[in-house]
């Protein structure tokens, strides 16, 4: 093919050069809005994106751990979803981590609430950052809720504020001993834990544990009167027989003398060895193997062959002797010799201390599912404030009156035991218009194994 080559001249030239700038001046245009476009979807699409992002961390920093950003599955994955996927296995992580720190502080706080041991924790200032319901018992506070108020504010007690004081001042005592008498007398051992690498005040800065030893130092006191009053109670008969063995040793002696020194002698020996088999019979009640021996068998036997026991000592003192026995109560269920040395001390308790010419009364009744075994006097009764002793080893009422008459000071204890082993009680009442009533509550029908008994 064969083209004709036609000469241009300037003027065509210059109109194909202004055709063509105003073509490339389109295409530009178009170009440019094009890159405008894109750049505002872009802007608004990433404006979008970390509005949804943005509205997710709030949502979580206030505690919404369920919020996550949302992405869509199946459109192409970008920069921003990226983004997101991993936004979101973030706060998984952070709520997995923030479920288990409130598993651990609920666990906490439910070993802290049900602690036996009281618990108070102070920052730097010395405000309550946490306490529990054992230190509350212990110490009264002028708070409902002492958290957040000074430990001076919350707690009155002197000593210890200045235990708390001391610890943040880095001074106190590991363990200290603390006799607290509100809101109920109580002896504590307190130990300080001070916290040395608290970042700032606001942080926990020492640990108050305070543990009750209230029980065990009572049993320790009981320990060492019970040791006490054995060595009194065998010491004062031991001493007269080895005086009186001193004497015999005087051939001189007329024999009447020697005759009432042997009276003496024997006098105490039986004495002390009252004591001993008292002591061991406690000794039996209160051993863990101790089990009574449960029978079925009649009471009224019980009463009138104690009745006849004590009639001679009765009539030395001029005393009388009833009995008013229920007759709906014709058997019990329970340990027959138990029951026989209850009765029988509470009697030869009463004989004690009632005067010549008192009245003794044996009582039986029934009251719902229990039998109560009285044993009333018309003595000298038991003050008030010696009450709450009254069961209480070798305690008694009138030492020389007990001494007289023969008493170990144990006889009351044993009966408290018994009835307590036969899963019953004893209580101590005035009798009207004078005198003592002990009133012996027992179970209808015992059982067998039964050993839960108070310690005295």
């Amino acid at each position: 093919m064969i083209y004709a080559l036609l000469p241009i001249g300037s003027e065509g030239l210059a109109t194909s050069y202004s055709d063509m700038a105003v073509v490339l001046a389109a295409i530009l245009a178009v170009a440019v809005l094009i890159v405008l476009a894109l750049l505002v979807w872009v802007s608004t699409k990433s404006r979008k994106s970390l509005e949804k992002l943005a509205d997710t961390a709030s949502r979580l920093s206030q505690g919404e751990w369920t919020a996550r950003v949302p992405i869509d599955p199946y459109r192409k994955s970008d920069a921003f979803s990226e983004v997101g996927y991993a936004f979101n296995r973030m706060a998984n992580e952070m709520k997995l981590r923030y479920d288990r720190s409130r598993r651990e502080r609920d666990q906490l706080q439910t070993v802290l609430t049900n602690m036996s041991d009281g618990v108070l924790a102070v920052d730097g200032q010395g405000i309550v950052r946490l306490v529990n319901r054992a230190f509350l018992r212990y110490f009264r506070t002028v708070f409902d809720n002492p958290i957040g108020h000074a430990h001076t504010e919350a707690f009155r007690d002197r000593g210890l504020n200045t235990l708390v004081q001391e610890m943040l001042d880095g001074t106190a005592s590991d363990l200290s001993e603390l006799v607290v008498a509100e809101p109920t007398r109580r002896i504590l051992v307190l130990r300080s834990a001070p916290i040395a690498d608290a970042d700032d005040q606001s942080d926990v800065r020492g640990v108050i544990v305070a543990r009750d030893v209230t029980a065990r130092r009572r049993v320790e006191q009981m320990r060492r009167d019970f040791v006490a009053n054995v060595s009194h109670e065998l010491r004062t008969p031991l001493t007269a027989i080895l005086g009186y063995v001193e004497a015999l040793k005087d051939t001189g002696l007329p024999t009447p003398e020697r005759t009432r020194f042997l009276e003496t002698i024997s006098r105490n020996a039986t004495r002390m060895n009252r004591i001993v088999a008292d002591l061991l019979e406690l000794s039996r009640i209160e051993a863990p193997d101790y089990r009574p021996e449960i029978s079925r068998f009649a009471l009224r036997p019980i009463v009138e062959e104690i009745g006849t026991n004590v009639q001679a000592a009765l009539a030395g003192k001029s005393q009388t002797f009833a009995t008013k026995l229920d007759p709906s109560i014709d058997t019990v269920h329970g340990d027959r010799d138990a029951v026989y040395r209850i009765l029988y001390n509470l009697t030869d308790n009463a004989h004690k201390y009632t005067p010549d010419g008192g009245h003794i009364e044996v009582v039986s009744q029934r009251q719902d599912d229990s039998i109560l075994l009285i044993v009333q006097d018309d003595g000298i009764g038991v003050p008030e404030q010696d009450r709450p002793r009254l069961f209480e080893r070798f305690f008694r009422v009138d030492r020389a009156r007990s001494r007289e008459s023969g008493g170990t000071g144990l006889g009351l204890s044993i009966v408290k035991h018994l009835a307590e082993a036969l899963g019953g009680s004893v209580r101590y009442e005035p009798n009207v218009p004078r005198g003592s009533r002990f009133v012996v509550t027992l179970p209808q029908d015992v059982q067998p194994n039964t050993t839960d008994r108070k310690d005295n």
